[in-house]
This record gives C-alpha cells, sequence and structure tokens, in this order.
C-alpha cells in the first residue's frame, strides 16, 4: 500500500505516518518546510513541495495512490477588517488551495479502491 501524506513535516502527521510504517506500508511525505521526525527505510519525504502551487504536479508521479492524506492549515488572528489582502490569500492558499490541488493531481494516480482523507481543524467552525 501506498500511502501519500500532504504536510508530512506537521505534528499532526507523525503518528500517522508512524502508524502506516507500522503496518508495512510505503509512506511519501510532501513537506513545504519540515522534513518528518521519522527515518524509516519506507518513508520517502519530499521537501520544499508548496502544494498551493505547480509543485503540485509532482504527485502526477504515482501511478498507485492507495491513500492521499491533506494535513495542512494556517490560521491568521487578525480581525478580518484588521487583514491585509496577502494575510487573506496565505490563509486561502494553505487552507483551501492546497486541498484542491492535492486532488487535482493526486486523484488521477488513486488506485481503484484508495481513499482521501482531508483533515481540517476546529479553528474552521469557531474562526480565529
Amino acid at each position: 500500500m501506498l500511502a501519500v501524506i500532504i504536510g508530512g513535516g506537521a505534528a499532526l502527521a507523525q503518528p500517522i505516518i508512524r502508524h502506516y510504517l507500522a503496518a508495512g506500508n510505503e509512506v511519501v511525505a510532501l513537506c513545504k518546510e519540515t522534513a518528518p521526525e521519522i527515518t524509516h527505510d519506507k518513508l520517502h519525504p519530499i521537501l520544499d513541495v508548496d502544494m498551493a502551487t505547480d509543485d503540485a504536479h509532482i504527485l502526477s508521479n504515482f501511478s498507485s495512490i492507495d491513500l492521499l492524506i491533506t494535513l495542512t492549515g494556517k490560521v491568521d488572528n487578525s480581525k478580518l477588517i484588521e487583514m491585509s489582502l496577502r494575510q487573506w490569500d496565505e490563509v486561502i492558499q494553505c487552507n483551501l488551495t492546497t486541498v484542491f490541488q492535492s486532488l487535482r493531481y493526486g486523484l488521477p494516480g488513486m488506485a481503484f479502491n484508495g481513499a482521501v482523507v482531508v483533515v481540517g481543524s476546529i479553528i474552521a467552525s469557531i474562526g480565529g
């Protein structure tokens, strides 16, 4: 089984990566800035990938993804009326565009019975 984890360097990703490695699966961790804390012969971290850009085409290299997990998110604690357009764009790029790009490039390479998990945050419901 091949699991691809977007945001593989995030703290939340570490127990997920450990779980799939313990089950004997191959794991590809796509990371924007931080590499996973784990080292394993079946873990393949790919660094400096910004899924909100055309870097997302890297998913086209995989022909049989069994599991695609997105674990990206960003919050800006500014009040809406004080938020700059740049701040707004950063939040939207990370929270929405990353998921869109992950699905856009990842779904064509999914195995017949593959699964997608999009992990959100409670912040989406309560604001931040």
